[in-house]
C-alpha cells in the first residue's frame, strides 16, 4: 500500500491545467496594473515579526519561527507592511509617487474552508507619496478594471470610510480599548453584541445613530441621509471625499460597480481613510480588498501617505469557475533519427507551436489515445528522412 504524503492544513498543491490557468491570471492582472504605470517589486516571504506585527493582525494568525540567533521571524501575511519597510529602508531618496506592484504568497493561521486557506497567493499595487482624492479614484478604478480583466461578471466594490466609521466611534467612546472592541464587533457584523456595548458605555442617542450607520448600505443616495449624522471635522471632510469620488465613478461608467457600506473596516489596523472590498457571486470572501494607509510607512521612520489593494489569486479563480482550455500542442512521434526530430521540433517551435517529443508511443494508436488526453491536435510522424502528417 503507497503511503499517503499529506501537506499541512490550509496548504495547496498546484497541478498541470490549474497552474498554467493560474500564471495566465496573474500574467494578465500584471499587465493590467503596468498600464496604469505600476512597476513591478518583489519583497521576502520571511520578515522579522517586528515588521508584520505593525499592521496589527491578530498574533495567533501569523506564522511565527525562530532562527538560531534566536530572532523571531514570520511568515508575511500581507504584502503592504514588507513593501512599507522595503520602501522605508531602500526608495527613501528618490522621487515620490511610487507605484509599485508585486505578485507572491503570503501566510495566516486561519480557519480552513473553500476560499479561505492558510498559504494562499496575492496579486496587488501600491500608491505611494500622496493624499489626493486622485490616488483614492485611481486604485479604486484599477481595482474594478482588475475584476473585470478576470472574466468575473457579476462582482461589486463596497466602499466604507475609517474617518466616518471609526471616527464616530472615538467620538463616542473616550476608552481606547473600548473602541477597539467595537471596532472588532463591526467587522464581524456582530450588530447585536455592538448595540449592547455601546448602550452600556456611550449616549443612547448617539449609539442608536451609529447602528443606523453600520447598519445601512446603498448607493451614492445614502451620502446624503447620513451626512448630518456628525458634525465632526474629520467626518465632513470624509463624507465630501466620498461625494467627490461617487461622482466620478459615476462619470466614468461604474456606479452600478460600487455601493457604500460603512461597516466595512478590515482587519488591519494601519488603514486611515477610504476602505474598499470587492464581492462576487459563488464565494463567501472578498476577492480582493484595500484602502488609504498614510501612518504606516511613518512607523519605519518614513512619513509618506499611500493607497493600495490587494486581490486573491486563489479566491478570484473560485468566483470566475474558468474551465481548463489546454493550449493546444503538435507531438513528434519518435523514429530512429534523433536529429530529425529535435530539428523539426525547433522549425515548429519557431512558428510559434508547442512542440511535444513523443517518449512512450509504441504505436499510432498509443499516440492518439496520447493526444486526446493532452488536447494535443496535430501529428508529425518521422519517417526515414521524411515526415508526414
Amino acid at each position: 500500500m503507497k503511503k499517503k504524503w499529506n501537506i499541512p492544513p490550509g496548504m495547496k498543491d498546484v497541478l498541470p491545467g490549474e497552474a498554467r490557468k493560474r500564471r495566465r491570471l496573474v500574467n494578465e492582472l500584471m499587465d493590467t496594473f503596468a498600464s496604469y504605470g505600476y512597476e513591478e517589486v518583489g519583497t521576502s516571504s520571511l520578515e522579522f515579526y517586528d515588521v508584520v506585527e505593525r499592521d496589527g493582525m491578530d498574533a495567533a494568525e501569523v506564522f511565527k519561527l525562530i532562527d538560531r540567533e534566536g530572532q523571531i521571524l514570520a511568515l508575511r501575511p500581507d504584502v503592504t507592511t514588507p513593501i512599507a519597510r522595503m520602501v522605508a529602508s531602500r526608495l527613501r531618496d528618490r522621487r515620490l509617487p511610487f507605484r509599485l506592484s508585486y505578485t507572491g504568497s503570503t501566510f495566516r493561521y486561519e480557519t480552513v474552508q473553500v476560499g479561505r486557506q492558510r498559504e494562499f497567493t496575492q496579486v496587488g499595487v501600491e500608491l505611494i507619496g500622496s493624499d489626493d482624492l486622485m490616488a483614492d479614484l485611481e486604485v479604486l478604478l484599477l481595482a474594478i478594471e482588475s475584476v473585470e480583466r478576470t472574466g468575473i461578471k457579476e462582482f461589486k466594490i463596497g466602499i466604507g470610510e475609517i474617518n466616518i466609521t471609526q471616527g464616530f466611534l472615538n467620538e463616542m467612546l473616550v476608552d481606547e480599548e473600548l473602541v477597539e472592541e467595537a471596532r472588532e464587533l463591526v467587522i464581524s457584523k456582530n450588530f447585536v453584541g455592538l448595540e449592547a456595548l455601546l448602550l452600556e458605555h456611550a449616549d443612547a442617542e448617539k449609539a442608536q445613530i451609529f447602528l443606523k450607520l453600520v447598519r445601512k448600505n446603498g448607493g451614492a443616495e445614502i451620502l446624503e441621509e447620513i451626512e448630518g449624522y456628525s458634525e465632526g471635522i474629520e467626518y465632513q471632510a470624509a463624507m465630501a471625499g466620498l461625494k467627490e469620488l461617487a461622482k466620478v465613478v459615476r462619470e466614468y461608467g461604474y456606479e452600478d460597480r460600487i455601493f457604500f457600506d460603512f461597516s466595512i473596516l478590515r482587519s488591519f489596523s494601519y488603514y486611515t481613510g477610504i476602505v474598499f472590498e470587492g464581492y462576487a457571486e459563488g464565494i463567501g470572501h472578498p476577492i480582493c480588498g484595500g484602502g488609504r494607509y498614510d501612518g504606516l510607512l511613518g512607523m519605519f521612520g518614513f512619513e509618506a501617505p499611500a493607497v493600495g489593494f490587494a486581490m486573491g489569486v486563489e479566491r478570484v479563480m473560485i468566483a470566475r469557475n474558468v474551465k481548463d482550455d489546454p493550449e493546444k500542442k503538435d507531438v513528434l512521434i519518435l523514429g530512429d533519427d534523433y536529429t530529425q526530430i529535435v530539428k523539426k521540433a525547433r522549425e515548429l517551435r519557431a512558428e510559434g507551436k508547442r512542440v511535444e517529443i513523443d517518449l512512450t508511443s509504441a504505436d499510432l494508436a498509443e499516440a492518439a489515445a496520447y493526444m486526446e488526453e493532452k488536447g494535443i491536435e496535430r501529428l508529425f510522424v518521422m519517417e526515414n528522412d521524411n515526415d508526414g502528417e
